[in-house]
């Protein structure tokens, strides 16, 4: 599915949901990280110095999808493969489950 995660309905173009993202791509795949190694999204945000105006254009398209930002973690440094383990959903509903290499 080379258009990005967007499906054409009647010839308009539309985000694909999650359960449409799982059954296209064989379920949901992320890379897991020790949440203890990561930032929430308010010191996330600060300390990547987002601009605001970038801030409200992320919390408006999140908040579209029906995410909260404060559920966001992340990084501003590098995350070394060895701390990454795959995981995969293969429903929007089900529980991410970690993958074996």
């Amino acid at each position: 599915m080379r258009t990005r995660h967007r499906i054409l309905d009647d010839g308009t173009e539309r985000a694909a949901t999650l359960e449409e993202m799982a059954a296209g791509q064989g379920g949901l795949w992320r890379f897991g990280v020790p949440a203890s190694t990561l930032l929430p999204w308010g010191r996330l945000r600060d300390a990547a110095r987002i601009r605001p105006k970038v801030q409200q254009e992320l919390i408006s398209a999140a908040s579209k999808c029906g995410a909260d930002p404060y559920d966001w973690m992340g990084s501003i440094e590098p995350v070394p493969l060895e701390r990454c383990i795959v995981q995969r959903r293969m429903t929007a509903a089900s529980e991410w489950v970690d993958q074996a290499p």
